[in-house]
């Protein structure tokens, strides 16, 4: 067996995650939104899909490229 992404940080502030909800409902892209919120681009996408499961976000105009 393989563990994947295990050098991915998937513990995220609240703060962080308001931040990048508003990011994403202004269409900033991830990669914009990983600078800002100095983490990888990775983390963030699987910040995206979480909140999108959980009906914070809806999907955009330009998907995750804004």
């Amino acid at each position: 067996k393989v563990v994947i992404l295990e050098s991915l940080d998937f513990s995220w502030r609240r703060s962080d995650m308001d931040r990048a909800t508003k990011m994403w409902q202004a269409g900033v892209p991830i990669p914009e939104m990983a600078a800002d919120l100095k983490r990888e681009s990775d983390e963030v996408l699987l910040l995206v899909i979480h909140l999108a499961r959980a009906g914070r976000i809806r999907g955009r105009k330009g998907g995750l490229l804004g």
